[in-house]
């Protein structure tokens, strides 16, 4: 029996390409699994539990995983640690890469990572106060891609890919700024909790599909769950992106583009990668970069109907909304 997850996973990897490689955090690996991440990580680094420390972030908090291939087309698996410094690499047992990746933190083969789940697994069973020795049947080698949840994960991404297919959505990265983090922030600095419910994101997404998007242009940021959908239309001429934080906690970026081609797709991803990029002072001098807070469905579709079709109301947004346009006015 073939026990290896990476050929599994290089086997399927076409299914990953749409997300650079990420293995979005809305998967959780199973619990043994996330500790042996961390176990590696911890070993590799002893200023590893500070680092996270100093930065506020647990080291219980999920990985940034990645699925790569080295020269040879060979899988291999990144874990970034919390301290953005750390990495583990997970190659094939075959795999060369240590001859020409230099990376912070360690590389260990596929057998390496199974044998110390292995050790971890049994350790648990005489921590319970069952030895090996008590069980009658023997106990069957590790089956690495059952214990990695590997044809879930699978499953999963071929469901994904089905969604985006049918909505035409375009992938991206980018650099969040330090002055935003997934918190919602005061202009001149600090935190603020929000005092609202979280609106679901599929009732966010639901409301802006009813205004037709040309495509969706999803971002994956370097920091944890930074992702936003990107909803490209077409108004009066002007080109309109409504940039949407997935976990519903970030800003909403209403940008207008002017008259750039909507099909200008490499153009249109290059503006709103910047807009995300920016740092806070440029974006409150930009005004044709506007962000708002979810608070309120009614107030979300409100300033939808503002943006989107011009609807005339009291409302300050309104005339943020006609100020951008006054950026690309004749």
């Amino acid at each position: 029996m073939n026990n290896s997850f990476l050929d599994v996973l290089e086997k399927n990897q076409e299914l990953f390409s749409k997300f650079n490689g990420e293995i979005i955090k809305l998967f959780k690996f199973p619990s043994d699994i996330n500790t042996m991440f961390r176990y590696f990580l911890i070993n590799s680094n002893n200023n590893y539990e500070n680092n996270c420390e100093k930065k506020g972030i647990s080291i219980y908090d999920k990985e940034r995983v990645v699925l790569n291939s080295d020269k040879d087309g060979k899988a291999y698996l990144t874990i970034y640690g919390n301290d953005d410094q750390t990495v583990l690499i997970i190659r094939k047992n075959d795999s060369k890469i240590e001859n020409y990746r230099n990376v912070v933190g360690k590389k260990i083969t596929e057998n390496e990572f199974i044998e110390t789940l292995d050790l971890y697994q049994n350790a648990k069973l005489e921590r319970a106060g069952i030895s090996k020795r008590f069980i009658k049947e023997d106990i069957p080698p590790i089956n690495i891609c059952e214990e990695m949840d590997i044809f879930k994960l699978i499953s999963y991404y071929r469901y994904l890919n089905y969604e985006y297919m049918k909505e035409d959505v375009i992938t991206e990265t980018f650099d969040e700024p330090e002055n935003e983090g997934s918190k919602r922030e005061r202009r001149y600095g600090g935190t603020v909790e929000r005092k609202n419910p979280v609106i679901d994101y599929s009732v966010r997404k639901s409301a802006l599909e009813k205004y037709n998007p040309k495509y969706i242009i999803k971002y994956i940021g370097n920091k944890e769950n930074s992702e936003y959908d990107a909803y490209i239309y077409e108004k009066d001429d002007y080109t309109l992106a409504v940039v949407e934080p997935v976990d519903g906690l970030s800003y909403q970026y209403n940008l207008n583009l002017g008259s750039v081609d909507k099909d200008d797709n490499e153009l249109i991803k290059e503006i709103i990668k910047s807009a995300l990029e920016a740092k806070e002072e440029i974006v409150m001098l930009d005004d044709a970069i506007i962000r708002k807070n979810h608070t309120t469905m009614q107030s979300f579709n409100d300033n939808l109907e503002i943006f989107l079709n011009s609807a005339k109301t009291t409302k300050k947004f309104y005339y943020d909304v006609e100020k951008s346009k006054d950026v690309y006015r004749k």
